[in-house]
């Protein structure tokens, strides 16, 4: 009896006598022994998964941190997957392993540097997880971070300071010095010579001798 294998996807053999066959079948037909053998079909393509897992930051700040991975199975493994976990591989691991190595990146940083420092966490958390998926012969060719957001007492504490630091005259004599600065140092590293007033670089003399 022919067993056919479609494109994109891989086959391994269960015997009613010996069990699962080493061999993994490629795309194409193939015979077997009608009711002794049965094919097991596995998509070998790299399919997205979206988690979400809430965790603790190193400040014990409640952060919700959502992954897409796209994973795929190791061909060449498929029986030893298939002996160990089975078919749903995916739904057994990936939530649960994607769970422990975020809890134990993201307790290493405080909020502010999850935020400031998204690359580096997004690094870590691709790096170990690829390593831990490697355990139960998955490959995940991409690991993203899609969300970053925190507890609602912890945004609203944020969302208060914001407030005040706009509403603060001083603040904003600052941020004008600051900006003032900027010009100031882009123009001195220009060829050509410019002549600007205090009025043309934003700030006031007198008010930024009071803010000293």
């Amino acid at each position: 009896m022919r067993c056919t294998v479609e494109g994109g996807h891989r086959a391994i053999i269960f015997s009613r006598i010996s069990g699962v066959q080493n061999n993994v079948l490629p795309e194409g037909i193939h015979f077997r022994i009608p009711w002794f053998q049965y094919p097991i079909i596995y998509d070998v393509r790299s399919r997205p998964k979206l988690l979400v897992s809430p965790t603790g930051s190193k400040d014990l700040q409640m952060v919700n941190i959502g992954l897409r991975v796209l994973y795929r199975p190791e061909q060449a493994q498929l029986t030893s997957l298939y002996r160990r976990l089975g078919q749903d591989y995916d739904e057994r691991v990936l939530p649960s392993i994607c769970n422990e190595v975020l809890k134990a990146i993201v307790a290493q940083f405080n909020a502010s540097q999850l935020i400031t420092q998204r690359a580096k966490v997004s690094m870590l958390v691709r790096e170990q997880l690829v390593e831990r998926a490697r355990d139960f012969h998955i490959i995940l060719d991409d690991v993203s971070l899609t969300e970053l957001s925190f507890g609602k007492e912890y945004t609203a504490a944020v969302e208060a300071k914001q407030v005040a630091m706009k509403e603060n005259p001083g603040y904003l004599k600052l941020r004008q010095i600051r900006a003032a600065q900027h010009i100031a140092q882009t123009l001195a590293q220009s060829q050509n010579r410019v002549y600007l007033s205090s009025d043309s670089l934003m700030i006031n003399l007198r008010d930024m001798v009071k803010v000293k």
